[in-house]
């Protein structure tokens, strides 16, 4: 019962089937209003009619014998008899205990000296005078149950009741259902409120979400807006904040330089303008990077792709940051198993690779080797083509707390990795965007001996 279609039906037909089987089952209660009735339907209606004509007759031409025994012969057992004798004063003399509407009509038959009959819902009752011989005075009463018809159904009397019943039994079953359908869209509306409020981490109530219906899946799918909304906007405000932190500190640099240039003398100004032309070179990078990281969180824009050899951009990468490298007295080494094509943006892939290459450089310590590992499947266990790519350096590693933040715009880790290293913490950043936007997952993780390893995932073509 998965479907929010299904529960409703079945809600709405058990109401229904409810309703009708109360209906049926009431109409008996509601026209018959004496339990000792239940033995007396066992004659029909002309039977026990002719046996109130056998009876008066029997009475009017020979008398009243107190002895019934030649009537339960000629009838049957007295107690299965729905038939009853009443003496002048109204007391029974003949037939089972009576009920008490046929006691009231045997005095109304007697008071008004006629035959009377009377309906209870679906029971009928008659009553006739008779006078024996010896001028003695009898009442012959009778009860017998006629199927209800539609007009005994309206009767007033019982269809106010009935009518009542119905409406609080449908009642009763269509109020849970109400509230099971009410209840979590008025959790998601006052959560929806919330969020409008400026309030970004509201999340609809457990109870709601983990419910296997569609509303279930609408509440998830509304956490997962609101996730994605929340960190958009929690980005966003970091974005700002950590780009006027990184501008305050070349500008004031810049703005000292440029002080101190006007105020030395003509042979000295040189160096002071030499570090304005330092300054303003960061400047430039920092907002190229911050143009390239905005260029990714646009998710319209498109890239220029086209198939190209993924060894080559590695060796080509790889190459050049083994040259930059011997400055500091290490190396970057390159090892490939397999071939692979990859269809994406040659130059923003190899700026993606040069960038965690260069930081494993500016980590690695003294006289290592960075190691570049490519691997190319042809088919993994998911019937894809893929290529890994590994970088690992032997510097001093990441603290595990922050192996899923170095990917984060501006973030650095403290001490090792700090700003003295250089750059703006961008680099990474944008490296993950790159590969990412070509179908790629990139993830950090300390090695056992020392170092940090970061793994690149990316799909290769196929081919014929």
């Amino acid at each position: 019962m998965r479907t929010l279609f299904l529960r409703i039906f079945l809600w709405f037909w058990l109401a229904m089937a409810v309703v009708a089987v109360l209906l049926v089952i009431s109409s008996p209660f509601f026209t018959r209003t004496h339990p000792r009735l239940d033995g007396w339907q066992k004659g029909s209606e002309d039977w026990i009619r002719s046996r109130v004509e056998n009876i008066t007759a029997d009475i009017t031409t020979q008398g009243w014998d107190p002895d019934p025994s030649p009537h339960s012969r000629r009838r049957g057992r007295r107690n299965s008899s729905p038939v009853f004798i009443f003496d002048s004063e109204a007391r029974r003399v003949f037939g089972p205990r009576p009920d008490p509407r046929i006691e009231k009509l045997a005095s109304r038959v007697l008071e008004e000296d006629e035959e009377l009959i009377e309906r209870s819902g679906a029971w009928f009752f008659i009553g006739r005078p008779l006078v024996d011989p010896r001028g003695s005075r009898y009442v012959v009463a009778a009860a017998f149950l006629r199927p209800p018809r539609l007009v005994d159904l309206l009767e007033p009397r019982t269809l106010a009741p009935r009518l009542l019943a119905l409406a609080l039994v449908a009642g009763l079953l269509c109020f849970p259902l109400a509230r099971y359908l009410a209840s979590p869209v008025g959790a998601l509306r006052t959560t929806t409120h919330r969020l409008a409020e400026g309030v970004l981490s509201a999340r609809v109530a457990p109870r709601v979400s983990r419910r296997r219906d569609e509303i279930g899946d609408l509440a998830r799918d509304f956490d997962t807006m609101a996730e994605r909304i929340e960190t958009l906007v929690s980005s966003q405000r970091r974005l700002l904040r950590d780009v006027s932190h990184e501008l305050r500190s070349p500008l004031t640099r810049l703005g000292l330089a440029l002080e101190l240039a006007r105020a030395a003398e003509p042979s000295k100004a040189t160096q002071y303008l030499n570090r304005v032309e330092h300054e303003s070179e960061r400047l430039n990078e920092l907002i190229r990077q911050l143009l390239t990281l905005t260029r990714f969180d646009d998710e319209t824009a498109e890239l220029d792709t086209e198939p190209f050899d993924l060894v080559q951009l590695l060796e080509d990468v790889v190459s050049d940051a083994d040259f930059e490298a011997k400055a500091k007295d290490c190396a970057v080494g390159l090892s490939t198993q397999g071939e692979g094509v990859v269809v994406g943006n040659s130059q923003l892939l190899a700026s993606a690779m040069d960038n965690i290459i260069r930081n494993a450089v500016r980590h690695t310590a003294e006289g290592t080797q960075v190691e570049v590992t490519l691997t190319c499947v042809a088919v993994d266990s998911h019937d894809k083509a893929k290529a890994t790519v590994r970088v690992r350096d032997h510097g001093p590693g990441v603290a595990s707390e922050h192996l899923d933040q170095i990917f984060t715009p501006f973030f650095r880790v403290e001490d090792a990795r700090d700003r003295g290293t250089g750059g703006a913490g961008l680099g990474l950043a944008i490296a993950a965007h790159a590969i990412t936007a070509h179908g790629g997952t990139v993830v950090a993780a300390n090695c056992n001996e020392g170092g940090l390893e970061i793994s690149v995932d990316l799909p290769l073509a196929r081919t014929s």
